[in-house]
């Protein structure tokens, strides 16, 4: 056989790194999977809640004073929901104390 089909036959194997940094690197990124898995389940989300949660926030006068933007563009008038109704709705609520 030519050294090409050799190599096609037996392929070398993917190895992952062995650095002691690497492991250090994948432990601490397991860890922290795990611990938002652990997390998760200990918190689940309430969808309804979360949705009362966003529309009282809506109804804050600060907050809808900076929720939408507007400006001009090719004699028209761009509007659309701001970055701050964005971060408004985004924001997670604080977990329960026990």
């Amino acid at each position: 056989m030519s050294s090409l089909a050799e190599q096609f036959n037996n392929p070398i194997p993917f190895q992952q790194p062995q650095g002691v940094l690497a492991q250090v690197s994948s432990s601490c990124e397991m860890a922290e999977v795990k611990g938002q898995i652990f997390m998760a389940k200990q918190f689940p989300e309430n969808v309804f809640q979360g949705e009362q949660r966003v529309l009282d926030t809506c109804k804050r006068p600060a907050l809808a004073q900076v929720a939408m933007y507007q400006y001009p563009r090719g004699g028209q008038r761009v509007t659309g929901p701001s970055i701050r109704l964005a971060e408004a709705i985004a924001q997670k609520p604080e977990l329960p104390l026990e």
